[in-house]
């Protein structure tokens, strides 16, 4: 396979995996495809193992995997934690494919024919940005369903379903171990300005522009719930409030013009207020109303009035 001309460029970043980069790495390469793929694979500075397991697959396979070993001062920290934001980033400018897919270095895919039949399903529809799927998800070595998207593909009698702004963010469907995705969509100048801001919700929204998206019912992966997880290991205080930093970057550019993002923008700061309080993270709290005192005000009194009306009902 030569990757110089890859249909699809699958974007791994990785770390701290040692115990699973390489279980992530095998489900990739396992692909059964008629096109050619390519594997960028990010490493952000890990001193557990993981690079070095890397070096050795990108020697074993340099036809195919493409390494790139981040300058750690260029790493993004946001309130004092280490992020991947700037890995991501270089991932997806450094892909060559006409397809993107990602799947975290502590996930991995469980569906040989996983790319082959989201590639032809998004050849055979130009209109759609994004093909997403169901998966399973690993918690406490345990493996059971993504009780989300069971919920509301069972809701649909399991046919897919379509993605749209007007339900994009509620309820969140679309996961990054299972998405495949149109490069042209990527508004890279965009992400490039924010990407201190950029996760998965800016990154999917974003290609909504592009066409609307959907969510197969094939079970195509794994998902791992573990304490080494940057998003998994975060508290509840903690995910609030770097999704707010992700939701007020949106807003600010702009995706900010449309409705669905200014409504989500409300939700996502009066979330971040809350959750402040209850935690007593009172600096939080003030910064929060500071941001925006009289969208706070309304939004509280809204959410007020609505509890009023569900104890009066």
């Amino acid at each position: 396979m030569n990757n110089a001309s890859p249909k699809v460029s699958i974007l791994i970043t990785t770390y701290n995996h040692v115990d699973h980069i390489s279980q992530c790495l095998d489900s990739v390469l396992e692909q059964e495809c008629n096109f050619n793929f390519e594997i960028v694979l990010g490493e952000d500075g890990s001193n557990d193992g993981t690079q070095e397991i890397c070096k050795e697959y990108a020697r074993r396979f340099p036809d195919i995997i493409r390494l790139g070993i981040r300058d750690q001062k260029k790493k993004v920290y946001l309130y004092g934690r280490a992020t991947g934001k700037y890995n991501l980033l270089k991932v997806m400018q450094e892909g060559k494919g006409d397809y993107f897919a990602f799947c975290d270095g502590d996930d991995y895919w469980t569906d040989k024919k996983k790319l082959q039949k989201q590639v032809d399903f998004m050849e055979a529809n130009a209109t759609y940005s994004f093909c997403a799927t169901d998966r399973m998800v690993i918690k406490n070595g345990e493996i059971i369903r993504d009780q989300r998207l069971e919920k509301h593909l069972d809701k649909n009698n399991g046919l897919p379903i379509v993605i749209e702004k007007a339900n994009f963010f509620s309820p969140y469907l679309v996961k990054s171990n299972t998405i495949l995705f149109r490069k042209k969509c990527l508004d890279f100048q965009l992400l490039e300005d924010r990407y201190t801001e950029v996760k998965d919700t800016f990154i999917y929204y974003l290609l909504l522009n592009g066409g609307k998206g959907i969510i197969q019912p094939w079970i195509t992966s794994n998902y791992r719930i573990h304490q080494g997880g940057r998003w998994t290991s975060l508290s509840r205080f903690g995910r609030a409030k770097m999704n707010h930093h992700t939701i007020r970057g949106m807003y600010n550019s702009y995706l900010g013009k449309d409705d669905e993002v200014q409504k989500f923008y409300k939700n996502s700061l009066l979330n971040y207020l809350l959750t402040s309080v209850r935690n007593k993270r009172w600096e939080d709290a003030i910064i929060a109303l500071k941001e925006n005192p009289v969208l706070c005000f309304r939004a509280f009194a809204s959410r007020a009035s609505q509890k009023v009306s569900e104890l009066l009902s």
